[in-house]
């Protein structure tokens, strides 16, 4: 584990992200950054997405801070995708069956 519990792969899957986020989108804007807490302060961003995995990579590829995801439970299984989802500190959420 690295700094504050993160994997030590964050910063590499976050590059990776962030080159993802150039190649498939154009502009990427953000706004309202002057809101967000220093380092340090706790914080919740919270969105709501229609896409399985797009927002969560955007996200994580352009916010200069640690992002946590909430990840469905089942997405560790995935043997590509669970590797992602490991290295992107996901934290997994178990749903009743």
């Amino acid at each position: 584990m690295g700094k504050g519990g993160t994997p030590a792969l964050y910063s590499v899957i976050s590059w990776l992200f962030h080159g993802n986020t150039t190649v498939f989108y154009a502009t990427v804007e953000k706004k309202g950054l002057e809101n967000v807490p220093p380092e340090g302060e706790p914080t919740i961003l919270c969105f709501n997405h229609g896409n399985s995995l797009g927002d969560p990579i955007v996200c994580l590829g352009t916010t200069p801070r640690v992002v946590r995801c909430f990840a469905e439970d089942t997405l560790w299984k995935i043997p590509f995708i669970g590797t992602l989802v490991r290295m992107s500190a996901a934290i997994p959420v178990y749903r009743k069956k």
